[in-house]
């Protein structure tokens, strides 16, 4: 179940056929489409409050405003508290969650690739740059990838990483999935670095996590304590082997 599903289903109302959601939108129901408009709207112009992409996007403030805060509910959004606006009036403020920038990513890369449109990668790497403080290990070192002439790499990881999370976010929370013992953070920056490529690296990716120190001391690390856990494994199968086979 996506952390879209956690309200229920769609019932009623403005929303085009599930079918067709589904197949524009995968995974990301039961938001309306117009719902989702207002989703993308806040990822453009974040950290902004319900009047301006009112404004920006034509729709109604009421319905932005309840847009916003089912947003807030399903943890994709955060409310900031209130600031004086331009007219001098208060408004609430909102921006995206580390839950929300993924999700967002996950609908852009669901759609043309990002090769194919200039404006879908510029607005991707503004997000990427925009939220770094959120996942300093992979959004903050897109600079470096870019540097490196890695981007589609780095891009068909992120892709892996965020179809996967908005597929089955449970896995990535503390307690669940694999591997335990870490927060949502770390586990996703555990995926991005290893989660089908644990021994695939190309030499140009090697070299890239080479020349990073911050990559490359938590690559190093997260090797060694993946190497133990193995290790760890490999002793306990030896050791109910060895009794099993004692007569």
């Amino acid at each position: 179940m996506t952390p879209l599903k956690r309200l229920g289903e769609v019932r009623g109302g403005p929303w085009k056929s599930r079918a067709y959601l589904r197949k524009k939108y995968p995974g990301i129901l039961p938001l309306s489409e117009a719902q989702i408009e207002v989703f993308e709207f806040l990822a453009k112009m974040a950290p902004t409050n319900a009047y301006k992409i009112a404004k920006e996007s034509g729709k109604a403030y009421s319905f932005v405003y309840n847009s916003l805060k089912i947003l807030e509910m399903k943890k994709m959004a955060v409310d900031k508290g209130k600031k004086k606006t331009e007219k001098g009036t208060m408004a609430n403020i909102y921006d995206l969650t580390l839950e929300g920038v993924l999700l967002i990513l996950h609908l852009q890369l669901s759609r043309p690739y990002y090769e194919e449109t200039k404006t879908n990668y510029n607005f991707i790497r503004r997000l990427l740059e925009n939220y770094q403080s959120l996942l300093p290990l992979v959004f903050g070192k897109w600079e470096h990838f870019e540097k490196m002439k890695v981007t589609k790499i780095a891009f068909h990881r992120l892709e892996m990483l965020v179809n996967t999370y908005a597929h089955d976010p449970g896995s990535f929370t503390p307690g669940s999935g694999f591997p335990r013992g870490m927060e949502t953070e770390q586990k996703i920056c555990w995926f991005f670095y290893f989660q089908g490529h644990m021994f695939n690296y190309s030499e140009v990716w090697v070299a890239t996590l080479k020349q990073d120190e911050e990559i490359k001391k938590y690559v190093i690390n997260a090797m060694k304590a993946y190497q133990k856990r193995l290790e760890n494994t490999r002793s306990l199968i030896k050791k109910t082997v060895s009794l099993l086979e004692t007569p």
